[in-house]
Order: C-alpha cells, then structure tokens, then sequence
C-alpha cells in the first residue's frame, strides 16, 4: 500500500506500512532504509535535501539509503503526530566534502551534520 503524498500519518502508522521504528528519522527493516522523516527546522531545503547528524545509527543508516536503489517515503513533521507525505523520492548524491557541510551548517544552523544527501522525486 502506497502512501499518499500531501497526506498526514502518524509515525506509527507509517511503521504499520513500510515496518522499522517510531523514533527514527531513518526507519528501516532487514537492513534496509524503508522510509525518511525529517523535521524541516534542521532540514531547511527538506525534502530534496537532507542533512544528517552524527550518531552511530544516523550514520550506519544514511550509508545504507545512499547505496540503495529503490524510492522511499519522504515525510516532513508538522506537528505532533503529523507527519505530511512529500511523496517517493531516491538518493540521487551525497557529500561528507568538509566545505559543503560548513555551507549547509551555515544556512541550517547546526554543527552536527555528517553528510548531505540530495534526492529526486520519482515519477508516479
């Protein structure tokens, strides 16, 4: 079952759908990225741009979806339990490149970011 993009889910509704957890901006399932959720506040270029923090699985993950293939689910938070579908998109690129993430942590405001991954929208 495809989700609907411009739709609100809950985040267990969209762990009901495509399985991995409720906390995850990386949900996943048998070693496989099966959705993304991010806040737009640390994603300002969200949803075709994703900065990714530090963090053990934050890393393991991101590592992962960018070796895979296959769309994922993108959603955007919009208030509690209110995740809004931006549609089916795929990695496209990625930089660790120091100078990138220095540009991104500017506009972001944030200094955790491990790496950039850009996205494009699947056609439906």
């Amino acid at each position: 079952m495809k989700f609907e993009k411009g739709k609100s889910y809950t985040r267990k509704d969209i762990s009901g759908k495509v399985r991995g957890g409720t906390q995850d901006c990386l949900p996943h399932f048998s070693n496989e990225v099966v959705a993304v959720c991010m806040k737009q506040e640390l994603n300002p270029s969200a949803p075709n741009i994703m900065l990714v923090g530090k963090g053990r699985d934050k890393i393991k993950y991101c590592e992962i979806l960018c070796s895979q293939t296959n769309t994922v689910p993108i959603f955007l938070k919009r208030a509690v339990n209110d995740w809004q579908c931006q549609g089916y998109y795929r990695p496209i690129s990625h930089t660790k490149d120091p100078s990138d993430i220095l540009d991104h942590g500017r506009t972001s405001n944030r200094k955790d970011i491990y790496m950039v991954i850009h996205f494009e929208e699947a056609k439906q």
